[in-house]
């Protein structure tokens, strides 16, 4: 499931396999150029084998990537939910932004939270890099576009359920949307 929707159970079927990705967080930006915003989260992960033996039908949620935001959470049914990653912060005149928290995850026999994002980085007064996205169970952190020369645009974060990247621009980036996934 790449959108929400529903499972419907399969006949003959009793247990299920499920993957969730929580969405990832924003990176933020800043009002004066110079204190780069921080990295958004990576959303968490989880894993459940379920049993859903006379059961029709489960709602699946599908957390979409922050823009300016945190990541929604991903979900199936009340079993599992892999939560999104937090927005970085934005940066204010005299400080960076800091990262974004990763998201965790409830109800997964595996859970396996997002990464936290890094803050935004001052080399010089004319170098500066938005911090980096985290990242979600089986992706890469992400930087600033142009990094480390100069971070003005932020950088989408990688699918599925990776955080962009922080920025000093007007260019923020969305976090990547989250991910169901249901094997028999």
């Amino acid at each position: 499931f790449t959108s929400s929707g529903t499972f419907t159970v399969p006949a003959g079927v009793t247990k299920v396999k499920v993957r969730a990705w929580g969405g990832g967080g924003s990176g933020r930006s800043t009002s004066d150029g110079q204190y780069p915003g921080g990295g958004g989260g990576g959303g968490g992960y989880g894993e459940s084998v379920i049993d859903v033996s006379g059961i029709p039908s489960i709602p699946v949620t599908v957390g979409a990537g922050g823009l300016n935001g945190p990541g929604g959470s991903s979900s199936f049914g009340a079993y599992l939910t892999a939560n999104g990653g937090s927005a970085g912060g934005a940066g204010t005149a005299g400080a960076t932004g800091a990262g974004g928290s990763g998201g965790g995850v409830s109800g997964a026999q595996i859970a396996i939270p997002g990464s936290s994002a890094s803050p935004g980085i001052v080399y010089s007064s004319t170098v500066v890099e938005g911090g980096n996205g985290g990242a979600a169970f089986g992706g890469q952190p992400v930087r600033a576009a142009g990094s480390p020369a100069a971070g003005i645009t932020g950088s989408p974060g990688i699918f599925p359920g990776g955080g962009s990247s922080g920025c000093t621009g007007s260019g923020l980036a969305a976090g990547a949307n989250g991910l169901v996934i249901i094997e028999w």
